[in-house]
């Protein structure tokens, strides 16, 4: 039941009886009533009473402003609901209380029943009126009444958030005037449309707004008379979403095409949903076959337990790297390396895989395993010692020679620099020998050590050592490391210092005795010969050959050696002479005795 208490009733009645009348008729259904008997006082009182909730308004007022003229005065400042009253039934005197506002026109002395009624009727259509503001008001669309010619009539406050533009500056305005240039065409054929009495509905346009961008506007739109009602919405997210997902799809589609790689879309079970055209020529399929099949018809190594252990070792978004092998259709097994990301859509899981033909890298691998194992065999063979390092200087590689002269294993090398491994110092100062990596680095020339050198192993051991470093080049020619060749020349170092040594005290003997000594290079015919067989022979330090010296006797004597010379060389027999030589430094004639053996 309507609750009438709270509402007040501003009568505005010049004859007393009636107002009398009415007072009571208003107050015994609920109703306060404030009374006014003229144009100027019900204005006081609408000031005075803000609980005022409607207005009963006899249009013949007497002196002074009448009825209609004192609710036009009232409305400019109050939104309240008026009936009027009149004993008039002239249609000009009801269109002008139309005019005005259209709560009801009550004919004086109708009755008791239609005054209540009349009052009640003017009561809903108030609140109904008001309850559809609030809509309008509040609405989150895009709300608007417009008239067949396009202007706006009537805008609610979410196009000012929108649009950026008072209400108050686009009513009046056409809609027209905001359409992007290239929305005018499409926007005027559905103008054309709601004339034609149609409804207009999921139409998109894009309006200007007053920062000079543009919003996408949805609209749903209806004409009623001569007016169109429409809502609407800001979609410009949605659009640029929608954008988005297109260039998305497009990408995606791209690099699905464009890939050098297979790839292919799983559920959960195995079904291949998708794959690109790589992963068709892969294993020899057409889509459509591919289609039709599971991840298990193509992958022999695929778990029987399906992806169940994937899914559930795998956090939603993670992906899994690994190995296995595809069957091509000819039977052909193709290793790969396949990429796995797995995620969840709408609660379904899937997984995108990119799967990788490493044949090629497989065989690379095989090939440079076998050269490693050939390099590991080459490097144990050899006698001599030999040491790798990076373009820092740092050791990568020592075979077992390496290892033993050191004193440092292989694993404990790796990564130390050279000059902590190999302890080279000058044999007789002591001095520590320039790095030859750091050399070979900065030239770039093979080197050699210098004579007496010597390495210190770890251990303390020292080793006479003769070696020689190299740079490693890449195919490009760049450096990017050295090799380093020594072997232990301790023995040998001993032996030629014990020659040394016994070839300085024979020197000395014979230069005491006077004597002299030959050494003949048979297969070169080349001789050497000491200093004082040099100076008896009256011979310079320039290399002399076995014609040369056998043209030194005097002819006479000639025969005599050769014979004896052949003899010797033939048949082993020692020979014991005396003979004269013409000395070429002074043409001097000198009695030499040969021994030789």
């Amino acid at each position: 039941m309507e609750d009438n208490r709270t509402k007040t009733i501003l009568l505005v009645e010049d004859e007393a009886i009636i107002a009398i009348t009415e007072t009571q008729i208003l107050r015994k259904h609920g109703y306060e009533v404030v009374t006014a008997n003229s144009g100027e006082k019900a204005i006081e009182a609408v000031d005075i009473h803000p609980d005022i909730s409607l207005i009963l308004m006899d249009i013949d007022l007497g002196p002074g402003i009448d009825g209609t003229e004192t609710a036009e005065r009232i409305l400019a400042t109050r939104d309240l609901p008026v009936a009027f009253l009149s004993s008039h039934t002239e249609p000009e005197v009801v269109e002008k209380t139309e005019g005005i506002t259209s709560y009801g026109y009550i004919v004086k002395n109708s009755g008791e029943t239609v005054l209540i009624a009349s009052i009640k009727m003017a009561f809903r259509l108030y609140e109904a009126r008001e309850e559809l503001e609030r809509y309008f008001t509040s609405s989150l669309d895009l709300l608007c009444i417009a008239n067949t010619a396009g202007e706006f009539e009537r805008l609610n406050p979410e196009w000012e958030r929108v649009l950026g533009y008072p209400v108050a500056e686009l009513e009046g305005r056409s809609f027209l005037e905001f359409v992007h240039p290239e929305d005018r065409d499409a926007t005027l054929k559905a103008v054309t449309e709601l004339d034609a009495g149609e409804d207009v509905t999921s139409f998109v346009n894009r309006l200007r707004r007053i920062d000079g961008s543009y919003r996408h506007i949805e609209w749903r739109s209806r004409p009623i008379g001569s007016e169109i009602y429409a809502a609407a919405r800001d979609v410009t997210d949605r659009k640029q979403a929608e954008a988005t997902l297109l260039e998305q799809e497009a990408l995606y589609r791209n690099l699905m095409e464009n890939s050098s790689d297979g790839i292919e879309l799983l559920d959960e079970a195995g079904n291949i949903l998708n794959v690109n055209q790589k992963k068709c020529e892969m294993l020899g399929y057409s889509r459509e076959e591919l289609l039709g099949m599971t991840i298990a018809d193509i992958d022999p190594n695929y778990p029987a337990d399906g992806f169940y252990r994937f899914w559930k070792e795998q956090p939603k978004g993670s992906s899994i790297l690994f190995e296995t092998i595809h069957r091509h259709k000819d039977g052909t097994l193709i290793p790969v390396e396949v990429n796995g990301i797995f995620f969840t859509v709408q609660e379904k899981r899937y997984l995108f895989g990119v799967a990788r033909d490493i044949r090629d890298r497989k065989q690379a691998e095989y090939e440079i395993q076998t050269r490693e194992e050939n390099l590991r065999i080459t490097l144990n063979s050899i006698g001599d010692a030999v040491i790798t390092t990076d373009i820092n200087g740092r050791v990568t590689r020592m075979n077992p020679v390496a290892e033993r002269l050191s004193g440092w294993s292989a694993d404990t090398a790796s990564g130390q620099a050279l000059e902590d491994v190999l302890r080279i110092v000058h044999a007789d100062s002591g001095d520590t020998v320039e790095n030859p990596v750091a050399r070979v680095l900065a030239t770039g020339r093979t080197i050699g050590l210098a004579n007496h050198t010597v390495l210190i192993s770890r251990d303390g051991t020292k080793y006479q050592i003769a070696d020689s470093a190299a740079p490693i080049r890449d195919d490009n020619g760049q450096t990017t490391g050295v090799v380093l060749v020594f072997r232990d020349v301790t023995e040998e170092y001993r032996i030629a210092q014990a020659l040394s040594d016994s070839e300085h005290d024979m020197a000395r003997a014979q230069a005491l005795g006077k004597l002299g000594s030959w050494r003949f290079d048979l297969k070169n015919r080349k001789v050497t010969g000491s200093d004082q067989a040099r100076r008896i022979y009256g011979i310079g330090e320039n290399e002399l050959s076995m014609e040369f010296v056998q043209s030194l006797p005097l002819p006479e004597f000639r025969p005599i050696l050769d014979e004896a010379l052949r003899a010797l060389i033939e048949d082993g027999m020692p020979y014991e002479i005396e003979f004269r030589i013409r000395r070429p430094s002074d043409n001097s004639v000198r009695c030499i005795h040969s021994v030789a053996e």
